[in-house]
């Protein structure tokens, strides 16, 4: 019996040992070396839409898609306007109501036409976030052609709201 007997012992003492209950834990095939992941990198400056962005900035498009998320509105639509001259982009927004009713649906409509369809979407956008996150300083996260309309658009808010004295 000598050495066949020792083989099937030690086939035994390899099967893999039993959990509670009865489950057998399965092993995943293949080399398991730990601590062997991928560095996160920055991706510096990115031009997205003909405006150069910093990795932590957001357009005024993606900052209401954030707005309607913490919401918990659906998301919103974008919509060409009729009647724009060729070449030029003109584009309104419509909120869509919590509750589907067509009549509370917020729309937003600039009175610029714009030379690229980006830039349009985020500048309506800019209505938007106006309306609804007007005392949030969104500034400080909008690149620069951005960052100059929302400061311009937050001071004529302020300087229309204000009373007559």
């Amino acid at each position: 019996m000598g050495k066949s007997g020792k083989a099937k012992n030690n086939a035994k003492k390899r099967m893999p040992k039993k959990e509670k209950k009865g489950v057998t834990k399965k092993r995943a095939k293949g080399h398991r070396q730990k601590g062997a992941g991928t560095i996160a990198t920055s991706r510096g400056i990115v031009v997205h839409g003909g405006v150069a962005m910093q990795e932590w900035q957001r357009t005024p498009k993606q900052l209401v898609y954030e707005m309607c998320a913490s919401l918990k509105r659906p998301r919103p639509q974008w919509r060409n306007i009729k009647g724009t001259v060729e070449g030029r982009f003109r584009l309104r927004i419509v909120l869509p109501d919590p509750k589907h009713k067509r009549e509370n649906d917020l729309i937003f409509t600039p009175t610029e036409t714009y030379r690229s369809r980006t830039l349009a979407e985020n500048m309506v956008a800019l209505l938007a976030l106006a309306r609804f996150d007007r005392a949030r300083p969104h500034e400080r996260r909008m690149p620069e052609p951005f960052k100059s309309a929302w400061i311009k658009l937050i001071a004529s808010c302020a300087s229309s709201a204000e009373p007559a004295t």
